[in-house]
């Protein structure tokens, strides 16, 4: 597939919201592009991303350069058109005409490979060989690539169905072998359409089932409220009874697959093998008999409760673990699932006979080991479960977890399996003191938000807000703000206080990184508050108040 090719896929993917259009397209490219550019596509366009190897800083001094103009111009078009790789393509100066089409493979090797150890000036160099090489569409498709920022919005069970398509291999088998990644190569597209070899096969996780978020505050007596029916299997709003249902805490860890073929392998779903992060879970997995895949979280404990996520991080990444590095942390491997025991392939079992089976076979472990099956709850009603769901926070989990008892372990996100029943957020009503353009189709609109609470006479910004609107709410906050403007920080807007908005987010602990000395994780704008003016804000020492509160309900 050559880069013009890529781009015109990209521009086809785009266009349309059709599946079947979607996976034609595929298709036809894949099968019509050399194994080595049709390894690229895939691999992109499954989501992978090269390790970005130039600034946006430098991007903007090197367009702003060769097409004569100052870089606050560039900024500016940029804060208008929304997309930066598309409003750098589109300064770029014409390339030539009739300039040759180039292989994908080629681009990705000179283009965007070794700028990772290139010099700045030799970084400099690269790009802009690449922009003499290109069409004005392989350039917009090259900044997406180069800055990071490629996503079609294809979802990857279509991608899935058309890998394979075009090698004509199965596509429950396909999914299988890509659980584990695969190299953007020549020999790594062709080894997906041919048998694994049985020690690449132990090596490699099992799909991961996800579950689908529940609206806040979606249950009630057992049914999902009025306009979210479309959310459960065929549209039905009924859940049935709570005893039909697996209810489990919602863990704040590490999702991971224990793998025990042969020697233990953690496989994380994002991070990828995780043997050197946990490597007591991996002494306490030699005790499973061989045979045997476990899904489930990996946490760090202290007492009775599991740590926040936030501890568990400086462990990520951790190739080699060196003695005595984490010897204050108890790691443990919280077992949910079984999808593989005795060597024999049991997702296609209903969960129960799953739950069973996994019970049974923990049970022959040390209870007090790193590997502890994952608690199930049992309510009576869901007026109950609402109950356990609203007291998770202090028990220093998310939420709940709903499994359908009945239901095989899927890969992907199955509509009506597995829900996630999330603990209410925390909420405070702050004023919005900074604005700034946004991008895509928010472009030319001010909606990315910096609001604040009070502080004595003082604002003091805590968080920065980017959804919760809507459309039409957007563009009248946008019109507000515009009138308001009394000052520019670079892109940013700093506007009279006017606007009262309700936040809401996960959590919030202190931090010394902030101005405010305060982090929130996960804010967003639940409505704007048309009722309240900034005397009606939220007081700084609430926030604080609900860290302090969120510390002491730790270990």
């Amino acid at each position: 597939m050559s880069v013009r090719a890529f781009a015109s896929l990209v521009t086809d993917l785009a266009a349309t919201t059709s599946s079947s259009r979607r996976v034609e397209r595929l298709v036809h490219h894949l099968r019509g592009a050399a194994p080595p550019d049709a390894a690229l596509a895939a691999w992109f366009l499954l989501g992978n991303r090269l390790r970005r190897a130039v600034r946006v800083g430098e991007l903007r001094a090197w367009v702003a350069e060769e097409a004569n103009l100052s870089e606050a111009l560039v900024a500016a078009c940029h804060d208008h058109v929304g997309d930066l790789a598309e409003t750098l393509a589109l300064l770029v100066p014409d390339p030539p005409v009739d300039v040759p089409d180039v292989p994908l493979e080629a681009l990705v090797e000179v283009g965007l490979r070794t700028l990772a150890t290139a010099t700045p000036t030799r970084r400099r160099e690269i790009v802009l060989a690449q922009w003499s090489r290109l069409d004005r569409a392989s350039i917009f498709a090259y900044h997406k690539l180069l800055t990071g920022a490629f996503r079609v919005g294809v979802a990857r069970g279509l991608v899935v169905r058309a890998i394979a398509a075009a090698l004509e291999v199965d596509e429950a088998t396909l999914d299988d072998r890509l659980a584990g990644g695969f190299e953007p190569t020549q020999e790594g597209w062709l080894a997906l359409a041919r048998p694994l070899d049985p020690a690449e096969i132990a090596r490699r996780p099992r799909p991961f089932q996800l579950a689908q978020a529940l609206p806040e505050g979606a249950i009630a007596g057992g049914r999902v409220a009025a306009g979210d029916d479309a959310l459960l299997e065929g549209g039905g709003a009924d859940l049935g009874p709570v005893d039909r249902w697996l209810v489990e805490p919602k863990w704040d860890g590490a999702r991971a697959q224990l793998i025990r073929r042969g020697d233990p392998i953690l496989w994380s779903r994002g991070e990828g093998r995780l043997d050197g992060s946990f490597p007591e879970v991996l002494d306490a997995a030699r005790t499973l008999p061989p045979g045997c895949v476990l899904d489930g979280e990996v946490l760090l404990w202290a007492g009775d409760r599991p740590r926040p996520f936030s501890s568990l991080q400086r462990r990520l990444g951790v190739e080699r673990h060196a003695p005595g590095l984490f010897d204050e942390d108890e790691a443990r491997f919280v077992a949910f699932d079984l999808l593989e025991l005795a060597g024999e392939d049991i997702r296609s079992r209903p969960l129960g006979e799953r739950r069973a089976a996994l019970e049974s076979l923990l049970a022959r472990l040390d209870a007090k080991g790193s590997i502890r099956l994952s608690e199930r709850l049992r309510p009576l009603d869901w007026a109950e479960a609402d109950l356990l769901r609203r007291g998770a926070r202090e028990r220093g989990v998310e939420g709940l977890m709903l499994k359908r008892l009945e239901a095989p372990y899927e890969g992907g996100r199955p509509r009506g399996s597995w829900w996630k029943w999330k603990v209410d957020p925390r909420v405070i009503d702050a004023v919005l003191v900074h604005a700034q353009a946004g991008h895509g189709r928010r472009a030319g609109l001010l909606t990315d938000y910096t609001l604040a609470l009070r502080d004595g006479e003082s604002l003091v910004p805590v968080a920065k807000a980017y959804s919760g609107l809507s459309d039409a709410e957007l563009v009248e906050v946008d019109r507000i703000l515009r009138r308001t403007i009394v000052g520019r920080r670079g892109p940013v807007r700093i506007v009279e206080p006017s606007l009262v908005f309700e936040i809401a987010f996960e959590g919030v602990q202190r931090s010394t990184r902030h101005r405010s000395g305060l982090a929130v994780r996960f804010p967003r704008i639940l409505r704007w508050r048309r009722d309240k003016t900034p005397a009606d804000a939220d007081a700084l020492a609430t926030l604080a108040a609900m860290a302090d509160a969120d510390r002491r309900s730790e270990p």
